[in-house]
């Protein structure tokens, strides 16, 4: 069994970081990564994730290289999976990190015979996935802290900020500056709405969205926005909010991670559920009202200062559900248009 403090005197050459899926946790796997960039600053790192979250690491200075996973139809075959496994192994890697921990990372971190493999404590292949081990923390933490606590004796030796990390590439800076003209600049703030959500359970309903809208367009004189996927359930989501809304508003559609992050660093405010978009416009730095249900705030919240989260914690939450029991009483829809109003006109107030 390998220790931090082997770790330490280690000549470290090569580091591999697993985050499979998940805009928010591959988010808020980047100060962990920072961590080891200023511990190991001569160390080639690699980030291993699906390659439709790629693009949200373009530009990153501190990642090497993206290991772009591919799968046929969300299902990965054995050849894939010895594919990359042959990637791995080729690399040599000094470090492998596991922040994935399911069956599959946990067999390639084990196969790849990294000196030091690091992950959270688990049952499955009789504790030999990792070398180096910790144990998941009863106490619930932010995805950052719980990430963060899993390289915790590096971090003193690294001085590192925690905030998340997302870049904007030269080109999307220069489209930027050209469409940021004195005709285009508003002295109205600009809000986002994007309703969208991956299980049922944590959508609010779109008539209270269209109401925020109409309320926000009508009383605050805002610079309204509705915006997207252009796939559905977004489009279609997008689509009946906007016909139950009286006043109007913008309707935006985007087709990549990156045409979000151009359109998020355009608006004021975002408001949404807790989906990969909410953590998207928090790591950019902008004011987020984030509505949660069945999701847990604690672990999930927008991550930094300026932020507002509206929560009513039901008996029943947090949960998994992708279909609620209570219907028209569950969590998601007690949150009244009233106080989301509330928490965004301290925004447009004191920002």
């Amino acid at each position: 069994m390998q220790n931090w403090e082997t770790l330490r005197r280690s000549r470290i050459e090569s580091i591999l970081v697993i985050r499979l899926w998940s805009v928010a946790e591959i988010l808020a796997a980047t100060p962990m990564v920072r961590v080891l960039r200023n511990c190991f600053p001569a160390a080639h790192i690699s980030f291993l994730l699906e390659e439709r979250f790629s693009e949200l690491l373009a530009g990153c200075p501190f990642i090497d290289q993206i290991i772009p996973w591919s799968r046929q139809e969300q299902k990965q075959t054995v050849k894939e999976f010895f594919d990359l496994y042959r990637k791995v192994k080729r690399q040599h890697y000094d470090i492998i990190i596991d922040l994935q921990g399911e069956k599959r990372s946990r067999l390639l971190t084990f196969l790849s015979r990294a000196e030091f493999r690091i992950g959270y404590e688990s049952a499955d292949l009789r504790g030999k996935a990792y070398n180096i081990k910790r144990e998941i923390s009863p106490i619930k933490k932010h995805l950052v802290l719980f990430y963060l606590d899993l390289v915790r004796e590096l971090i003193r030796y690294s001085g590192n900020p925690l905030d998340l990390t997302l870049f904007v590439t030269q080109d999307e800076e220069n489209q930027n500056r050209t469409k940021d003209t004195p005709q285009s600049r508003s002295e109205k703030k600009r809000v986002l709405i994007h309703p969208a959500g991956e299980r049922a359970t944590i959508v609010w309903p779109n008539e209270k969205f269209a109401e925020l809208a109409d309320r926000l367009i009508k009383e605050r004189s805002v610079d309204l926005i509705l915006a997207g996927s252009d796939k559905e359930p977004d489009r279609e989501r997008v689509r009946q909010i906007s016909q139950l809304m009286s006043q109007k508003g913008q309707i935006i559609y985007h087709s990549s991670w990156r045409q979000l992050i151009s359109l998020l660093r355009t608006v004021d405010i975002f408001v949404g559920h807790d989906s990969g978009p909410m953590h998207i416009a928090a790591a950019l730095g902008k004011r987020v009202v984030a509505l949660f249900g069945p999701s847990d705030p604690r672990q999930r919240h927008p991550w930094g200062s300026g932020h507002e989260v509206v929560w009513h914690q039901f008996p029943c939450s947090p949960c998994e559900r992708s279909a609620c029991f209570k219907g028209a009483g569950s969590c998601m829809a007690s949150i009244e248009v009233a106080e989301v109003l509330e928490a965004i006109a301290g925004f447009l107030t004191n920002s």
